[in-house]
C-alpha cells in the first residue's frame, strides 16, 4: 500500500504534509482542538472539528462534521468546496490523491 499523505495549505500559504497511516488510527478527527483531534490545524477559519478521515483499507473516505467554512480539496490544480453530492448515502465523501 503506498502512503497516504494529507497536504495542507493554510490561509498563509504555509504548506504542510501530514502521513495519515504514521498516525496509527482508523478513524482520525482534523480541526483546531487539540484535545480532540488528531490532526491539528491551528488556522482560525478551521473550525474546533472541522472533519473526519476513514482510513479504509484502499482510500480514504472524509466526512465534513458541520463545519463553519466547509471543506475545500485541491485536484488538478482546481479547488472546489466538498458538497453532499460528493458523498455517498452515508454522507462520505471518498477522497482521491492520497
Amino acid at each position: 500500500m503506498s502512503r497516504r499523505t494529507l497536504t495542507i495549505i493554510d490561509t498563509t500559504s504555509e504548506m504542510r504534509e501530514i502521513n495519515l497511516d504514521r498516525i496509527g488510527k482508523r478513524e482520525l478527527l482534523l480541526g483546531r482542538n487539540a484535545e480532540q483531534c488528531e490532526v491539528v490545524l491551528a488556522d482560525p477559519i478551521i473550525s474546533k472539528v472541522q472533519g473526519k478521515f476513514l482510513m479504509k483499507k484502499d482510500s480514504v473516505a472524509y466526512e465534513d462534521q458541520d463545519s463553519s467554512n466547509g471543506t475545500f480539496v485541491a485536484n488538478m490544480g482546481e479547488n472546489r468546496l466538498l458538497s453532499k453530492k460528493d458523498a455517498g448515502s452515508d454522507g462520505i465523501a471518498v477522497v482521491q490523491g492520497f
